[in-house]
């Protein structure tokens, strides 16, 4: 009879989770997981399968803790909050490691297998929705440029989005977020006229 688990898989993963995000995938040894979970590799591999897919499954969670309720707050305030999802990076918790778990698995996809490549598909899926959507609701109420193609638009952010997640987790003191990101989004996110919009200053992701 197989022994009932005496952990918390929730904390155990946000814990792995933190980690992940934190190192990398590769840089992340059997020993810093079983430090930052305090459980050993038998139980770790037992609960979770092999270190791909518990990475697997603090992937999933980072998506459905982080990215998804970010993406949630910045849509709800239209598209100053869409803005926000990129001037704001600089401004994260800094309690939290920098960067994005998302732009940290692209970076290593060519060392991870089809499991959390397709977890990191889903999550940028989440965030090319939103951008997408809310380009076409901006199109659609005469905020945005009407030429504008929704969909090619809410790619290049997507990839704008990760490569500055990238640029800023490696050279914090060096990259100015709002240089790179405001000349492109006062071209497809324009600012609405009269008093600055007032946003969330701490996206998590």
């Amino acid at each position: 009879m197989a022994r009932p688990r005496t952990f918390d898989t929730d904390s155990v993963l946000s814990s792995v989770m933190t980690l992940f995000w934190q190192q990398g995938y590769e840089a992340t040894s059997i020993r810093d997981l079983e430090r930052v979970s305090g459980l050993t590799a038998p139980s770790l591999y037992g609960a979770f399968g092999n270190k791909e897919a518990l990475f697997t499954a603090a992937l999933q969670r980072y998506v459905d803790t982080v990215i998804v309720p970010a993406i949630e707050a910045a849509t709800a305030l239209g598209l100053p909050g869409l803005r926000a999802m990129f001037t704001s990076i600089a401004d994260k918790d800094p309690a939290l490691p920098r960067g994005c778990l998302l732009a940290v698995t692209s970076c290593e996809a060519a060392e991870l297998g089809e499991p959390p490549l397709e977890v990191l598909e889903v999550g940028l899926g989440h965030l090319r929705t939103a951008l997408r959507n809310g380009l076409a609701f901006g199109i659609a109420a005469g905020l945005l440029d009407p030429t504008i193609d929704p969909s090619a638009t809410a790619d290049a952010l997507v990839a704008l989005h990760q490569g500055i997640q990238v640029l800023y987790r490696s050279s914090p003191d060096h990259v100015d977020v709002r240089a790179i990101a405001g000349p492109v989004l006062d071209r497809l996110l324009p600012p609405p006229p009269g008093p600055a919009t007032e946003v969330p200053a701490r996206p998590p992701m």
